[in-house]
C-alpha cells in the first residue's frame, strides 16, 4: 500500500470512529434537557441514569459475575439460577454471556489502575465499541470496492438511526454484537469464497466459525444469520447447476465454516444448542396462545411500517444499499467487474440477496429487527456509492470528482445525522424519583419482600432494590402478567388481593395445576376469577359444587390459590402507568373465546388551557368558565377532577359510557369506560388514596409505594 493510501486510511478510521463516538458522547450531556431539569435524570455521581432498563440486568448480571464468579444468584443442583426474577420459582440462567465477560474484564483491568465504579464502565462501553463496527464496515467495503464507498459505508454504519439509538452511552445491552459479529462474518466468509488457496480457505473458514460461534455467546438470535449463511451456501450451489459456476472451493468453505460452529456450538453447551434449534425462541410466547401476547404492547417488538423501516435504517442507507442491490449484478456480467467491484463473485452477492430478504421479513417480528437488515445493507449502500462516483470519474465531470464526492457523502449523511440528534430530546425512563424509589424499597423493607408492579421497572428494583418481582423485562410475555393486570383492572378489591396472594406465594403453581385438571384456559380462568376472591372454605365448596372437583383436587388447587402462610408483598405504582392504562385493561379484560383485546375505552393525554378553554390533542375540550366538557362531541358520564388533595366529581350524562379524568397538578386528561371506575387502577395509579386494603407506605412525586395491611 502506497504512503499517501495509508494516510487516507487511517484519517478515514479516525474520522469515523470520532464522529460515531461524538455523536453518542453528545447523549450523556443532556445538553438538550433544560439546565434546571437536569439533575433529576442523573444519579449522586452526576452520572446519567440508563435509558433502558435490559440494561440494568445485564449491570447486576455483571455485578454477579464479579462478586461471586457467575452470572446467577445463586447456584441449585449445579445449575444457576436467577432467583430475583420471576418469583418464587425465579429462573435458570440461559442468557448470553459474552457481554459480562467483556465488561468484567474492562472492569479487572481499569481498576488496576484507576478506582472506577462498575456502572461507569457499563455505562460507556457500548458507545466506545458501537464507532468501531463503523471502521470495520469502511476497511471491509474497501476490499470489494474504493476508498469512497468504503468510507461512506463507514459512516452510514455509525449514524444508522436504529443502530445510533441502541449503542448510545447508558444503553448496556447486547444490540452492539449484532452488527459487530454480522459485518465480521461477511467479512471473513467473503475473503474464504474469493480466494484459491487452500490453506486460506481453511483459515478464513475455521475463523468464520470461531467468530459465529462467539456470537452465539453474545445474542440468543446468533443462529437466524447462521441459517441464513446455510441457506445462501445452497441456494448458491443450486443456481451453479444453471449458471455452470465452480463450487469447489466454495464447498470446501461450507463444509470448514458449519462444522467449526456445530463443533464449537455443541463445546459452549446447551444454551447455545437451544438457540440453535430455535432461532426465534427468544421472542416467541412462553405461554399457551389462549392467554393474552404481552409482546403486542411492546414496542420494539411490533411490525414495523415503511416509514419506520426508513426511518431506523437512514433513508439513504436503505435507499443505496437496494439500489446496489439491483445494480451489482449487471456489474458482475461485465468483463470489467473486477475494476469495479475488485473480485466480488456470485456466491456472495447471493449471500447479501438472502440477507436482506430474510432481514425484511424477520421485520415481522418487531422493529428490533431492524439491526438484522442492517449489515448487508450497508455493504451494498457502500458498493453502490462507489459504482456511483466510480462511473462519475469516467465522466465529462472528472475533473469535479472530488467536489462532488464531498458534496455526495455530505448530502447523502444529513438526514441520518438530524435523526440522531433529534434522538436526544427523547426523556428517560429513568429518574430521581424512581431511583429514590428503589433506594428507600432496599433500605426500608425486608429482603424476602416481594415488589409486586407492571414488568417496566422490573429489571431496576431487582438491582437496586436488591427485591424479587414476579415480572420484568425478560419475563413480561407469561400468564402472570393477565393475573396481574386483571388485578389492577378489577373493582373488586378482594379479588385483587387474592391474586397477589397466589402469585406471590406458589407464582405459576396455582393456575398451571388448575389448568392441568380443566385443560381449557378460558375455564381455568373463570374459576381463579371466582374463588380468588373469597376465602379458603368458599373457594373449596365453588370448585366441589360448582365445578365438580374431587375433594382431594380442590385441596391440591386451594394450596396453591390459598396458601396457609403469606409471603409479604408490596404494590409499586408509576407514572408511567398512566401512559400504558390502555394495555393493562387490555390485558387484564382479555377475551379468551376470541383470544384477544376488547373494545375498551381509555385515552392519556397533556391538555393545555388558553383563552378559557382546556384541549387535548384527542378531542377533549371543556370550557372552563361553564364547566360544559366533551370528548369528541360527546358528552361523559362524569367528570373527576382532582387537585392536590382535593377531588371534586361532577355527573354529566347518565346515558355516556365514559368518564373523565382531569389531574390538574400534572395537566393530563384520562378518558376511560365508566366501568373501571372503581378499579384497583384508579385507585391506586389516578386517585392515590388509601384503600380499603392498601395503604400508601411511601411516595413522592412519580412513584407510590402500597402495602396490603388485611
Amino acid at each position: 500500500m502506497k504512503r499517501k493510501d495509508t494516510i487516507i486510511m487511517i484519517i478515514s478510521i479516525l474520522f469515523i470512529f470520532i464522529v460515531g463516538f461524538f455523536f453518542r458522547a453528545e447523549s450523556a450531556d443532556l445538553s438538550r434537557i433544560p439546565v434546571d431539569e437536569r439533575a433529576q435524570y442523573q444519579d449522586q455521581n452526576g452520572l446519567p441514569y440508563m435509558y433502558d432498563m435490559d440494561s440494568y440486568y445485564n449491570y447486576r448480571l455483571t455485578s454477579n459475575f464479579i462478586n461471586h464468579g457467575y452470572l446467577g444468584d445463586t447456584i441449585v443442583n449445579g445449575t444457576e439460577y436467577d432467583v430475583y426474577s420471576s418469583f418464587p420459582q425465579g429462573l435458570p440462567m440461559n442468557y448470553p454471556p459474552l457481554l459480562i465477560y467483556l465488561t468484567a474484564t474492562i472492569f479487572y483491568i481499569l481498576n488496576l489502575f484507576f478506582e472506577i465504579p462498575l456502572i461507569y464502565v457499563c455505562y460507556w462501553l457500548i458507545a466506545c465499541i458501537a464507532p468501531i463496527t463503523g471502521v470495520i464496515a469502511y476497511l471491509f467495503v474497501s476490499r470489494i470496492n474504493n476508498k469512497y464507498g468504503a468510507f461512506i459505508a463507514g459512516l452510514l454504519t455509525v449514524v444508522a438511526p436504529f443502530y445510533f439509538f441502541r449503542t448510545i452511552p447508558s444503553w448496556f445491552d447486547t444490540d452492539i454484537f449484532i452488527i459487530l459479529f454480522s459485518l465480521l462474518i461477511l467479512w471473513v466468509l467473503y475473503e474464504a469464497t474469493r480466494t484459491d488457496k487452500n490453506y486460506k480457505i481453511v483459515l478464513y473458514s475455521i475463523l468464520a466459525g470461531i467468530i459465529t460461534a462467539l456470537f452465539s455467546l453474545s445474542w440468543n438470535g446468533w443462529a437466524l444469520i447462521f441459517y441464513i449463511i446455510i441457506f445462501s451456501f445452497f441456494v448458491y450451489f443450486m443456481c451453479s447447476i444453471f449458471l455452470k459456476l465452480k463450487i469447489t472451493n466454495s464447498l470446501k468453505v461450507f463444509v470448514v465454516f458449519v462444522s467449526v460452529v456445530l463443533f464449537l456450538v455443541f463445546v459452549l453447551g446447551v444454551a447455545n444448542l437451544d438457540s440453535l434449534l430455535f432461532p426465534f425462541n427468544f421472542v416467541e410466547s412462553s405461554s399457551t396462545s389462549n392467554w393474552p401476547n404481552i409482546y403486542l404492547s411492546v414496542a420494539e417488538l411490533r411490525t414495523p411500517s415503511i416509514i419506520d423501516i426508513i426511518i431506523g435504517t437512514g433513508p439513504y442507507l436503505l435507499g443505496l444499499g437496494i439500489l446496489g442491490l439491483i445494480c451489482i449484478p449487471i456489474y458482475l456480467k461485465k468483463k470489467e467487474t473486477n475494476e469495479f467491484l475488485n473480485q466480488l463473485n456470485w456466491f456472495f452477492y447471493i449471500f447479501l440477496l438472502i440477507w436482506i430478504l430474510v432481514g425484511v421479513f424477520s421485520l415481522i417480528k418487531g422493529i428490533r429487527f431492524i439491526l438484522i437488515l442492517l449489515p448487508p445493507l450497508i455493504v451494498t449502500s457502500g458498493i453502490m456509492t462507489g459504482l456511483l462516483l466510480d462511473f462519475l470519474s469516467k465522466s465529462k465531470m472528472k475533473d469535479k470528482k472530488l467536489f462532488i464526492s464531498l458534496f455526495f457523502m455530505i448530502l447523502i449523511l444529513i438526514p441520518s445525522v438530524m435523526m440522531v440528534y433529534d434522538f436526544n430530546t427523547k426523556t428517560k425512563l429513568m429518574d430521581d424519583e424512581m431511583y429514590d424509589t428503589g433506594i428507600w424499597i432496599n433500605k426500608n423493607t425486608s429482603n424476602n419482600t416481594i415488589i409486586v408492579s407492571d414488568w417496566v421497572y422490573g429489571h431496576f428494583f431487582t438491582a437496586f432494590s436488591k427485591r424479587p418481582v414476579l415480572i420484568d423485562g425478560g419475563t413480561q410475555n407469561s400468564p402472570r402478567t393477565y393475573f396481574i393486570y386483571r388485578a389492577f383492572a378489577t373493582d373488586n378489591e378482594t379479588l385483587s388481593v387474592g391474586i397477589f396472594r397466589m402469585l406471590t406465594n406458589s407464582g405459576d403453581l396455582g393456575y398451571l395445576t388448575l389448568n392441568g385438571y380443566t385443560g381449557n384456559t378460558k375455564e381455568t380462568v373463570e374459576i381463579l376469577n371466582n374463588i380468588l376472591g373469597v376465602d379458603n372454605d368458599a373457594a373449596k365448596a365453588i370448585l366441589v359444587n360448582q365445578y365438580e372437583f374431587t375433594d382431594e383436587m380442590a385441596d391440591n388447587i386451594l394450596k396453591y390459590t390459598h396458601p396457609n402462610s403469606e409471603n409479604t408483598y408490596i404494590i409499586v405504582t408509576h407514572d408511567i402507568m398512566l401512559k400504558t392504562g390502555s394495555w393493562i385493561f387490555d390485558f387484564g379484560e382479555w377475551d379468551f373465546d376470541k383470544s384477544s383485546v376488547g373494545n375498551i375505552t381509555y385515552s392519556y393525554r397533556q391538555f393545555n388551557i388558553s383563552d378559557g378553554n382546556l384541549n387535548t390533542s384527542d378531542g377533549l375540550k371543556m370550557d372552563i368558565n361553564s364547566g360544559v366538557i366533551t370528548w369528541n362531541n360527546k358528552t361523559p358520564y362524569k367528570l373527576i377532577m382532582i387537585t392536590d388533595n382535593i377531588t371534586t366529581e361532577r355527573i354529566m350524562d347518565n346515558n355516556s359510557d365514559f368518564i373523565v379524568f382531569l389531574l390538574m397538578n400534572d395537566e393530563i386528561a384520562i378518558v376511560m369506560d365508566k366501568k373501571y371506575e372503581n378499579s384497583l387502577f384508579t385507585k391506586l395509579n389516578i386517585k392515590q388514596r388509601n384503600t380499603t386494603d392498601f395503604k400508601i407506605l411511601y411516595k413522592n412525586k412519580r412513584v407510590y409505594v402500597w402495602k396490603n395491611e388485611n
